[in-house]
């Protein structure tokens, strides 16, 4: 709840409008590479080290509303909706974009049931 508080005042300044309304986000994973072990950290073949990795999303006026701890060999794809359900700032979210790791058949169904769009920026898309 905290969190949403934030984020609705962060959508109160007047800066913020410049940016965006609100009406969309997106959503990608940060990784952070752990020398020492700790409890939320996975090995990564891909990088051969061990490494925590957050799930955030941030909407088009840059207020940072929902965040998660994932495993770092996990895809993105099951969390997208997470955000979007889970958010409880005022936010008027009517369309998400993620990269390729974000995108999946089901997530197009889950957005267009919700009444959301749903816009997965494709690698190789023309392929």
């Amino acid at each position: 709840m905290a969190l949403a508080q934030v984020v609705n005042a962060i959508s109160q300044l007047d800066i913020t409008q410049a940016w965006g309304e609100g009406k969309s986000s997106n959503s990608d994973g940060q990784r952070f590479a752990m020398n020492r072990k700790v409890l939320q950290q996975t090995y990564s073949p891909k990088f051969n080290d061990f490494a925590l990795e957050f799930y955030s999303f941030v909407a088009d006026n840059y207020a940072p509303f929902y965040s998660l701890p994932i495993e770092c060999t996990d895809r993105d794809a099951p969390y997208v909706l997470d955000g979007l359900r889970y958010n409880e700032s005022d936010l008027p979210l009517e369309e998400h974009y993620t990269d390729t790791h974000g995108y999946t058949e089901n997530n197009f169904a889950a957005f267009a049931m919700l009444g959301r769009k749903f816009s997965p920026r494709i690698r190789k898309l023309h392929k």
